[in-house]
């Protein structure tokens, strides 16, 4: 009995060494960094870093919470503040107050806030946040199962921090 089995342990392992395996794995995953590349092509990645962040000549670093839901401004007794009901942040002015909403709304945490801010700058920046979901929502109408969507947009969001906190 005991040799019966060792030579079906055998035949099975030499049969799995035989057969040619399944490559469907790594041509999903070859498709999922096409797609991903793809976005972040599409609006200009290392243009926003250079473009928007390089420019800012004065700036103080500040940490941004990271916010389980969309994270909303209010006005309080001392300044604004941006907050999801639990987690808040507070800030001097209501500009301030925009410029980290658009920033947590992408997930960064570690951001450059100009010392001087005008709303021009509040409105580039606006635009930017507002093209890389566009972009971001392009590619994932493309994309019919749920969990890949999921996938391709946490690999989005996530390279765009990456690549955004190298500067800083």
């Amino acid at each position: 009995m005991y040799k019966a089995v060792v030579n079906l342990v055998k035949s099975m392992i030499a049969k799995a060494k035989s057969v040619s395996r399944n490559n469907k794995t790594k041509k999903k995953y070859f498709e999922v960094e096409l797609l991903v590349k793809r976005t972040l092509d599409s609006f200009g990645c290392e243009g926003l870093r250079k473009n928007f962040f390089d420019g800012i000549d004065e700036y103080d670093m500040l940490i941004i919470q990271q916010y389980k839901k969309e994270a909303k401004i209010e006005k309080t007794l001392t300044g604004w503040q941006l907050t999801d009901g639990k987690e808040r942040m507070f800030l001097n002015d209501r500009k301030q107050a925009e410029y980290c909403q658009f920033l947590a709304s992408i997930g960064l945490e570690k951001v450059k806030v100009p010392k001087e801010m005008d709303a021009e700058q509040v409105t580039t920046l606006r635009r930017i946040v507002d093209s890389v979901f566009q972009a971001l929502n392009a590619t994932l109408e493309i994309v019919m199962d749920k969990k890949t969507r999921d996938v391709i947009n946490s690999l989005v969001i996530g390279k765009i921090i990456s690549r955004t906190n190298e500067t800083f």
